[in-house]
């Protein structure tokens, strides 16, 4: 039978249980829980250091940013080049 009185310890409050594998599951619940926040190995996620950008991939940083670079740099000499004949067009028909 469960009692209803609890008892202080310390700075907490502990209730007595019906059964004994109640506070088995309710103790290896927290520990578990305590656990995983503690190690913290297994999260995903941004971290605070700014030399450690966050990307999720099988290819190694350098390769990645030289990749994006080469694109970027393609993309912005089709920008300039596609432009300039946009203008030359536009002032040899209208100029």
């Amino acid at each position: 039978m469960q009692s209803n009185r609890a008892q202080q310890v310390g700075s907490r409050t502990v209730y007595p249980l019906d059964r004994p594998s109640e506070l088995y599951f309710r103790h290896g619940a927290r520990t578990e829980q305590q656990k995983t926040l503690s190690e913290g190995i297994n999260l995903v996620g941004p971290t605070n250091d700014s030399s450690r950008p966050y990307i999720l991939s099988a290819y190694p940083q350098a390769d990645i940013v030289k990749r994006y670079r080469l694109w970027a740099g393609l993309y912005g000499a089709g920008f300039f080049l596609l432009g300039g004949a946009g203008v030359w067009l536009f002032n040899t028909r209208f100029g």
